[in-house]
């Protein structure tokens, strides 16, 4: 095309519409071509986060590969970044980006009872590094009588009436009970919605006959309620509202355990400590219940001693909607558990009684943000999924 034909182009109408509209499509193309080449080629560098999820996914890879994964609760492997370099499962880390040149970590692998839990650490320094949960609950412990997080022995339970102790999990807001020696973390629910329930329902000779609704047994492992929540738990259920279910990450942090059930009196004092754990289940489960003498133990009434003094309730945020069963047995009979009814007291295990998950979170559950208020809740970092 010469400058005459072009210049004949720009006299014509029609054809300077169709001239423009070619330049434009070939402009959007040229500029398309350039955005896609710089996603691919132009940016590598890792962000943390990002590179903490290279890590877990390397670790895996390795961990496979290398066939060393066992299945018991004892178990516990950390791999470092430089023995994934090493075997070529990661690069240098400079490649991910030129900052973490100076940065070191490693991958935390654990067993829960039904599956490995991956956990990075990332250190930069100054610059950046992995925070876990435990750690940053345990900074804002207290001592002066106030709502809060309080050193007891050789683990920490919150006090008071209403702590800045929420975290939320399975979409829904929870209450941080305690933190274990171990860097475990307990945690309750607050939400109670779900159907009431028996404990047990199943024929107990030993019930008087005198004994009014008296049926059933006071052992956790052969009740009703152990198989409504292991199926809650498993597949989970549907509330007013949508469905309350926990997803596989999830799963993942939480610790099973065997739990405490022992039989136990109705003159129970803080100072006896948790009798109940002198006898544990079987089996491990993957949720849990609190102790006669963690509920009581919230309290910051200097009068609360035992588990029958009113008191108890007062500056207790576990009093509040305190309607629900635990699977701690009276000792006086086998038909006799503890509710908690603002104080616990023990009842026929024929009753119907709401009922609330406990659970005990990994002591590598990582910590993403928040800062424990219900307005800002404490929030989980998930590199798994």
């Amino acid at each position: 095309m010469n400058l005459k034909d072009i210049t004949a182009i720009f006299k014509d109408p029609s054809k300077k519409l169709y001239l423009y509209t070619f330049v434009l499509v070939v402009l959007f193309v040229f500029i398309l071509i350039i955005v896609l080449f710089v996603s691919v080629f132009g940016n590598k560098n890792l962000s943390y986060e990002q590179m903490e999820h290279q890590m877990v996914s390397s670790a895996k890879d390795y961990a496979t590969s290398k066939k060393i994964l066992i299945k018991k609760d004892s178990f516990r492997k950390v791999i470092k970044i430089s023995a994934l370099i090493e075997n070529e499962y990661m690069k240098e880390l400079k490649k991910y980006n030129k900052k973490y040149e100076t940065c070191d970590g490693n991958v935390t692998i654990t067993y829960n009872g039904k599956k490995f839990l991956y956990t990075p650490y990332f250190d930069c320094g100054k610059t950046y590094e992995t925070k876990y949960l435990n750690d940053e609950i345990r900074k804002s412990k207290l001592n002066d009588n106030k709502d809060g997080l309080y050193p007891v022995d050789d683990y920490y339970v919150y006090k008071g009436e209403n702590p800045n102790n929420y975290i939320r999990f399975a979409n829904e807001l929870w209450r941080i009970v305690k933190v274990e020696s171990d860097g475990t973390i307990k945690i309750i629910q607050i939400n109670n919605d779900f159907d009431s329930i028996v404990f047990d329902d199943r024929y107990n000779s030993a019930c008087p006959e005198d004994e009014y609704n008296c049926n059933g047994f006071n052992n956790f492992e052969t009740s009703r309620l152990k198989d409504q929540m292991l199926d809650i738990f498993n597949n989970g259920i549907e509330v007013d509202g949508g469905k309350f279910s926990f997803s596989q990450f999830e799963k993942s942090i939480i610790t099973y355990q065997h739990l405490c059930v022992g039989a136990t009196n109705e003159n129970l004092k803080i100072d006896d400590g948790y009798p109940e754990c002198q006898v544990k289940t079987e089996n491990e489960y993957p949720f849990d219940f609190i102790k006669l003498n963690e509920y009581i133990m919230a309290s910051l009434d200097s009068t609360c001693k035992t588990i029958k003094d009113m008191q108890c309730t007062n500056y207790n945020y576990l009093s509040k909607r305190a309607y629900y069963w635990t699977i701690t047995p009276s000792d006086k009979n086998t038909y006799k558990v503890y509710y908690i009814s603002q104080l616990p007291r023990a009842i026929s295990v024929n009753e119907e009684f709401n009922y609330k998950f406990v659970l005990n979170l990994s002591s590598n559950t990582l910590y993403k943000s928040g800062t424990g208020t219900k307005e800002d809740p404490y929030l989980i970092k998930n590199v798994i999924e």
